[in-house]
């Protein structure tokens, strides 16, 4: 770990992840540590929530369009 290095605190992360009713995460992009694990765990918060408020989840004239199902995933250290 490179605690001197760090951009941000822990507790500066946790106090915004707390504000916003978020989970935080601890990454490091130069190491890829937690990137990609963190990025789907957020995206599936955030799919989750605009479900439980009735939030509309396609992507308009795009095509895109999220569903409330997803593949089950081996080894998916958060969701």
């Amino acid at each position: 770990d490179m605690a001197a290095q760090r951009q941000v605190l822990a507790a500066e992360g946790q106090k915004l992840a707390d504000e916003f009713g978020m989970r935080f995460f601890e990454t490091s992009a130069r190491n890829n540590q937690n990137v990609s694990e963190t990025f789907l765990c957020l995206a599936n918060d955030v799919v989750e929530r605009l479900l439980a408020s009735g939030g509309e989840l396609s992507g308009g004239s795009s095509g895109t369009s999220l569903t409330a199902t997803r593949p089950a995933e081996k080894n998916n250290p958060c969701c």
